[in-house]
């Protein structure tokens, strides 16, 4: 097996990035909207004082 077969290979297992990209695009809102309603655990609002 020489480089080209190798590079066609991989150019025939290309990912579609159209669907991908409507996914990503459906899915958007619900993502920002589980990130609002559950911050993360370094973003719990003002730091308390360690005791």
């Amino acid at each position: 097996m020489d480089r080209e077969d190798e590079i066609e290979d991989a150019e025939e297992t290309e990912v579609p990035l159209v669907p991908a990209a409507a996914v990503g695009f459906l899915l958007y809102p619900w993502a920002v909207q589980l990130i609002l309603a559950v911050p993360p655990a370094n973003d719990q609002g003002e730091a308390k004082p360690p005791r």
